[in-house]
């Protein structure tokens, strides 16, 4: 899983490393809001880098980065979520990267539609960000 981490990292800027702390308390949060949690796969890819940007797409931190404040994380972003057992995890011009019914989504932002769907996460961060 490294390996496919630091190809993410050769083409996106990222941020540096949650701590499983940030991961859990974020969870706490998360369950608070009746919201899934970060699963344990997505987990350990924020614990390598807390959070990718690349030519506009975003893929959220566990907690907000205390000195790039040009990176966004999940709480902030699922905050006023009425999605139910979906998570926001990430958003581009054209499409949203969500967590739902088990599985990595990129979702087009108009009309919906879902665009790929896997149950890898980096598979679906490297689609995305691309």
């Amino acid at each position: 899983m490294k390996e496919k981490i630091e190809k993410i990292k050769q083409i996106a800027d990222c941020n540096a490393p949650a701590t499983e702390m940030q991961i859990k308390l974020c969870n706490t949060y998360l369950r608070q809001k009746n919201l899934p949690e970060i699963p344990a796969d997505f987990a350990a890819i924020l614990m390598e880098a807390n959070g990718f940007i690349h030519e506009g797409a975003t893929v959220f931190g566990a907690t907000l980065a205390e000195d790039e404040d040009w990176f966004s994380d999940i709480l902030a972003n699922n905050s006023d979520s009425t999605a139910g057992d979906s998570l926001l995890l990430g958003t581009s011009e054209d499409h949203n990267l969500l967590l739902a019914t088990g599985k990595f989504q990129v979702v087009d932002r108009t009309f919906g539609d879902i665009v790929m769907s896997s149950t890898d996460p980096i598979e679906t961060i490297t689609y995305f960000l691309s």
